[in-house]
């Protein structure tokens, strides 16, 4: 048998993957003819890819020498030097290969990853894209041109790498894998389900992805599935520390703290010093009543993550749920960094003018402006007298809809419409969550010129004569609000579910008018209930206030219009998951904020009937009184 059948047959023993005999194979072609080129330089590829780099080496250098021109050589050679750790020398290789053949893409793609190693992402970004053109049906230059696009923050071009590289080649399980983690970093959760999904279908052993696809499941709601998902990660994996965290977040989420507990600490147990799982840890001792042990967790996490803003944040809200306000407050407003990607709306204020931060104010003017949701403007522009009493003149900025109430209630202040402040406008720029901060606002110093908000004379006398035509003005009057801002990360706990809220309709003495608006108001809709329903008509909470002003009480979940009629000073009872907002403290049935509000709290997690069963008794007492 000649060199040539050796080497054909280790060719063909190499792609079938058995590697021992297609060596011998390469070994026994070279015996027979030691100027074999091909067979170096392919017993070098067997070598490398049995991990014996010596070896490997030393064939391709044979083969290099035997045939000093040939591109693919060089390209070997790197692979191999690359492999070892040698990246300077792989390099060097890689570049030789180039230089030999300009239309060698697959030395151009090496050379990338090896840059991008080296975190060089402009010139791997210009060699992935380069191996693209010369080949491309080459599905794992893009799948590398991807990782170097999430590097680089660049999700949506990373995404269409990835699908170009599922195109190219629709059983690439890594490049589903990726995919799903850029469509859940981009908040595309359905495709990022998909994504998932795809990869555990191709490899259902891929205990990564099954967490992953655990934890986007838990951002949709989906929490038996979610929970399902996870302890398959377990199963496959259970030393990996990741699963049992998603897990014990699933848990919390379904109020099932001790096993969340359990979960987490398992987690911690297998990764020590993994500050996310602490802070998770935290959150679930919070929601226990376990503050000091929380407090634990949250130092604990700062510490392995100096400067951990989403920790200084949750201790924030820990101190000022316990009412430590001079420990909270410094904290709180680190939830500018916490939430930096909404915050970057505002930098149009604070780019043209500097942050107050106490500054004397004399003859100065300041612009105050709404850095979060609704009801934080109307709970911290009560502060904005205080301001005023020690600036030159002072400016307000809150969210379109807000700011026909804002015209109405704070006469005196210059209201601001939209974000285009010009240059030299104002000497100043504050968010008005930093107001309490400032103002080094205790419990007993928040300030209480209630009412503050009060709504336009001509929208009063509209709706008082609209109400009195629908009801007749003779019965107890309230307002009812359900479910708040879809968007906020504690909606689920703080919304209550229709078929549960609905019981305290029984109530016949009452005229019942819906304040609900957003999807959530077509709950009424077909529903044998006497509400009435006046969602079209609530454009914006000028109006809200309006139809508030003429009620005789409000009862609503944590939403921007408990804080609307609590700054109406409207007598206002407030419904309260087991784990509230911090403003509303732990245990009292009053707030500090609102002397007209009457809180009604959970007892455990998700029990809502029992609070409102609590309240329908305390309506009954109300309403039989009236009149």
């Amino acid at each position: 048998m000649n060199a040539m059948l050796y080497l054909n047959n280790g060719i063909e023993l190499a792609i079938k993957g058995d590697l021992r005999q297609a060596a011998s194979a390469f070994s026994r072609a070279i015996e027979l003819d030691p100027g074999c080129f091909e067979a170096y330089n392919n017993l070098g590829l067997v070598f490398q890819e049995i991990d014996c780099l010596r070896e490997a080496e030393d064939c391709i250098r044979r083969a290099i020498e035997l045939k000093p021109d040939c591109s693919s050589a060089f390209n070997n050679l790197g692979m191999v030097q690359k492999k070892a750790g040698r990246l300077p020398e792989a390099v060097i290789s890689f570049r030789r290969a180039i230089e030999l053949n300009p239309e060698n893409s697959e030395a151009y793609n090496n050379l990338g990853i090896v840059q991008s190693d080296a975190s060089l992402w402009d010139e791997a970004t210009k060699l992935f894209c380069r191996a693209i053109e010369l080949k491309p049906d080459n599905a794992e230059t893009y799948f590398n041109l991807s990782i170097i696009q999430i590097k680089l923050n660049r999700p949506d071009k990373a995404a269409k790498s990835l699908y170009r590289a599922i195109a190219i080649n629709p059983k690439y399980t890594a490049a589903y894998f990726n995919l799903g983690v850029v469509q859940a970093e981009m908040k595309h959760l359905d495709e990022a389900v998909d994504a998932f999904s795809r990869a555990i279908e191709l490899n259902p052993l891929y205990h990564e992805a099954y967490n992953n696809l655990g934890a986007v499941l838990r951002h949709t709601g989906r929490l038996g599935e979610a929970e399902t998902i996870l302890r398959r990660a377990i199963e496959l994996r259970p030393e990996y520390p990741k699963s049992y965290n998603n897990l014990g977040l699933v848990l919390k989420d379904n109020h099932r703290l001790k096993e969340a507990e359990t979960c987490l600490r398992h987690s911690i147990n297998l990764n020590p010093n993994d500050p996310e799982t602490h802070n998770n840890l935290a959150l679930v001792l919070k929601d226990t009543g376990c503050l000091a042990d929380a407090e634990i967790s949250l130092q604990r996490a700062i510490e392995l993550r100096p400067g951990f803003v989403e920790a200084e944040f949750a201790l924030g809200f820990l101190y000022l749920l316990q009412e430590k306000y001079e420990k909270g407050w410094q904290k709180y407003v680190a939830w500018r960094a916490y939430d930096e990607s909404r915050f970057k709306r505002y930098d149009a204020f604070q780019s043209k003018c500097l942050n107050w931060q106490g500054e004397d104010l004399t003859g100065r003017k300041i612009l105050l402006f709404s850095d979060q949701g609704f009801g934080d403007a109307i709970q911290f522009i009560r502060y904005a007298p205080l301001v005023a009493n020690v600036a030159g003149q002072t400016g307000i900025w809150v969210q379109k809809p807000l700011q026909r109430l804002m015209a109405a209630a704070m006469n005196g202040f210059e209201l601001q419409t939209d974000e285009s402040i010009a240059v030299g406008q104002y000497d100043f720029s504050c968010p008005m969550s930093s107001l309490p901060y400032i103002f080094n606002t205790s419990k007993e110093t928040i300030p209480q010129a209630i009412p503050y908000i009060r709504p336009a004379d001509e929208n009063l006398s509209a709706w008082s004569e609209r109400l009195d035509n629908l009801d007749g003005g003779q019965r107890y009057r309230v307002g009812v609000v359900w479910a708040g801002n879809p968007n906020h990360e504690n909606e689920r706990n703080r919304s209550i579910d229709f078929d549960v809220f609905n019981t305290l309709f029984d109530n016949k003495q009452v005229s019942w008018v819906s304040l609900q608006v957003g999807k959530r108001a077509e709950d009424l809709c077909g529903m044998p209930f006497p509400v009435i329903d006046i969602s079209r008509d609530l454009v914006d909470f000028a109006e809200t206030a309006a139809v508030i002003e003429k009620l005789d009480l409000v009862i609503t979940v944590d939403s921007a219009v408990a804080h609307l009629a609590g700054a109406m000073g409207k007598l206002t009872w407030l419904l309260l998951p087991f784990n509230p907002d911090w403003r509303w403290q732990l245990k009292r049935e009053d707030s500090p904020w609102y002397l007209n509000m009457r809180l009604f709290r959970q007892r455990g997690g998700g029990r809502w009937p029992e609070v409102l069963l609590r309240v329908k008794n305390a309506l009954e007492d109300v309403a039989v009184k009236y009149k």
